[in-house]
Protein backbone atom coordinates (compact mmCIF):
# COMPACT_ATOMS: atom_id res chain seq x y z
CA UNK A 1 0.00 0.00 0.00
CA UNK A 2 1.44 3.09 -0.77
CA UNK A 3 1.57 6.24 2.22
CA UNK A 4 -1.59 8.36 0.39
CA UNK A 5 -3.58 5.51 0.40
CA UNK A 6 -2.35 4.54 4.24
CA UNK A 7 -3.21 8.52 4.97
CA UNK A 8 -6.58 8.61 3.62
CA UNK A 9 -8.41 4.92 4.42
CA UNK A 10 -5.62 3.25 6.83
CA UNK A 11 -6.54 2.49 10.20
CA UNK A 12 -5.82 5.99 12.36
CA UNK A 13 -5.99 4.41 15.48
CA UNK A 14 -3.48 1.28 14.57
CA UNK A 15 -0.67 2.81 14.21
CA UNK A 16 -0.19 6.33 17.07
CA UNK A 17 1.34 9.59 15.60
CA UNK A 18 4.67 9.46 16.89
CA UNK A 19 5.16 13.27 15.83
CA UNK A 20 1.94 14.64 18.32
CA UNK A 21 4.23 15.92 20.86
CA UNK A 22 6.67 17.45 18.47
CA UNK A 23 3.95 20.31 16.29
CA UNK A 24 4.98 23.13 15.37
CA UNK A 25 2.36 24.80 16.88
CA UNK A 26 2.57 23.06 20.40
CA UNK A 27 4.90 24.36 23.46
CA UNK A 28 7.35 22.21 24.32
CA UNK A 29 8.43 21.96 28.08
CA UNK A 30 12.48 21.87 28.12
CA UNK A 31 12.76 23.00 31.27
CA UNK A 32 13.50 19.64 33.55
CA UNK A 33 15.87 18.57 30.46
CA UNK A 34 19.24 19.56 30.65
CA UNK A 35 20.65 21.99 27.84
CA UNK A 36 24.08 21.64 26.59
CA UNK A 37 26.37 24.50 26.78
CA UNK A 38 28.35 23.26 23.15
CA UNK A 39 24.62 23.48 21.53
CA UNK A 40 24.60 27.00 21.81
CA UNK A 41 27.67 27.44 21.11
CA UNK A 42 27.58 25.71 17.65
CA UNK A 43 24.09 27.64 17.13
CA UNK A 44 26.03 31.01 17.87
CA UNK A 45 29.25 29.81 14.96
CA UNK A 46 26.19 28.88 12.24
CA UNK A 47 24.46 31.86 13.00
CA UNK A 48 27.77 34.32 12.75
CA UNK A 49 28.87 31.85 9.64
CA UNK A 50 25.16 32.83 8.18
CA UNK A 51 25.28 36.81 8.74
CA UNK A 52 29.20 36.85 7.59
CA UNK A 53 27.95 34.97 4.37
CA UNK A 54 25.20 37.29 3.96
CA UNK A 55 27.41 40.53 4.01
CA UNK A 56 29.92 38.83 1.92
CA UNK A 57 27.60 38.48 -0.88
CA UNK A 58 25.75 42.04 -0.12
CA UNK A 59 29.16 43.28 -0.63
CA UNK A 60 30.05 41.63 -4.20
CA UNK A 61 26.32 42.27 -5.23
CA UNK A 62 26.76 45.93 -5.33
CA UNK A 63 30.19 46.09 -6.19
CA UNK A 64 29.19 44.50 -9.35
CA UNK A 65 26.11 46.67 -9.41
CA UNK A 66 28.50 49.92 -9.31
CA UNK A 67 30.60 48.65 -11.63
CA UNK A 68 27.64 47.20 -14.34
CA UNK A 69 25.68 51.31 -13.99
CA UNK A 70 29.30 52.99 -14.31
CA UNK A 71 29.56 51.17 -17.72
CA UNK A 72 26.14 51.61 -18.68
CA UNK A 73 25.99 55.66 -17.70
CA UNK A 74 29.30 55.85 -19.25
CA UNK A 75 28.31 54.30 -22.72
CA UNK A 76 25.12 56.20 -22.79
CA UNK A 77 26.78 59.34 -22.08
CA UNK A 78 28.81 58.45 -24.96
CA UNK A 79 26.15 57.33 -27.29
CA UNK A 80 24.17 60.29 -26.34
CA UNK A 81 24.28 62.40 -29.51
CA UNK A 82 23.59 59.16 -31.78
CA UNK A 83 20.99 58.15 -29.81
CA UNK A 84 19.26 61.73 -30.01
CA UNK A 85 19.80 61.73 -33.60
CA UNK A 86 18.74 58.24 -34.09
CA UNK A 87 15.18 59.59 -31.88
CA UNK A 88 14.98 62.40 -34.42
CA UNK A 89 14.21 60.26 -37.45
CA UNK A 90 12.64 57.64 -35.79
CA UNK A 91 10.24 60.98 -35.09
CA UNK A 92 10.11 62.23 -38.73
CA UNK A 93 9.30 58.38 -40.16
CA UNK A 94 6.45 58.19 -37.06
CA UNK A 95 5.18 61.89 -38.50
CA UNK A 96 5.72 61.20 -42.16
CA UNK A 97 2.49 60.16 -44.37
CA UNK A 98 4.98 58.95 -46.93
CA UNK A 99 4.05 55.62 -47.42
CA UNK A 100 5.99 52.95 -49.90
Amino acid sequence: MSTPYQILFGDKNQVEDVETDYRFYKKRDISQIPQSEWLFEIFKDSMSAKIKSLGFIVVIFVGLSVVYYEIVIGTVSKEKEVLIQLQSLKDELVLSSDEL
